[in-house]
């Protein structure tokens, strides 16, 4: 099985977990904290995410509940979504041999080429390609929603200068430079200006499964 069918999976079982666990309201966390370990191999920290619970051992969902677990659900498919496109850059760029202005793959990218190619390949996007000009106006549509609280796979960007996708706390993935070539960098100290962060709004979890 593919890692997306996996994810899939991962993401049903966390989800059933959740409500007997007791933490409905914090399904978005342990499902891109589960995904990231999972991409990334690591069975610890992927044990850990599975094995954590909230403050009541048994099932928390009665009529009271209806409006959270409404909630939660947008939190679901964001995290899906998160999970399809980390995974889809990080092998679009592992494969490629380096950075290249205005290159979209496969061989060279530069950050927005790598970032529009990954949401092209998942269906999250399937517009003109954007750019750190372009992504978050009228060009992008409604497929982007500007968001306050970053989550893995939304796509931080410093307008006009750069962009990447989010893969942990303080962390991002992008083409960067020719000199640095393409991988992980903190978002603190990338640059001194504050970055704006957009979430894919199509809910891959319907698209994959029809």
């Amino acid at each position: 099985m593919d890692t997306l069918g996996w994810l899939f999976i991962l993401a049903a079982a966390l989800i059933a977990r959740s409500v007997y666990k007791g933490r409905v309201l914090n399904i978005g966390q342990d499902l891109s904290d589960a995904f990231l370990a999972l991409i990334n191999r690591d069975g610890g920290a992927l044990g850990a995410a599975l094995s954590r619970t909230g403050d009541a051992a048994t099932p928390t969902i009665d009529t009271s509940s209806i409006g959270e677990v409404g909630a939660a659900a947008g939190d679901i498919v964001a995290a899906a979504n998160g999970a399809i496109l980390v995974t889809e850059v990080l092998k679009l760029g592992k494969a490629a041999k380096g950075y290249r202005w205005t290159a979209t793959g496969p061989d060279y990218y530069d950050c927005s080429g790598l970032m529009w190619r990954g949401c092209k390949n998942t269906g999250l996007f399937t517009g003109v390609r954007f750019t750190t000009y372009t992504l978050g106006t009228a060009a992008t549509g409604k497929a982007f929603q500007r968001v306050t609280t970053p989550q893995i796979g939304d796509i931080v960007c410093w307008p006009t200068h750069h962009m990447g996708v989010v893969t942990g706390p303080d962390q991002f993935y992008s083409a960067k430079s020719t000199k640095l070539g393409i991988g992980y960098a903190k978002i603190s100290t990338w640059m001194k200006s504050r970055p704006y962060y957009y979430r894919p709004t199509q809910d891959m979890s319907v698209s994959h499964a029809n």
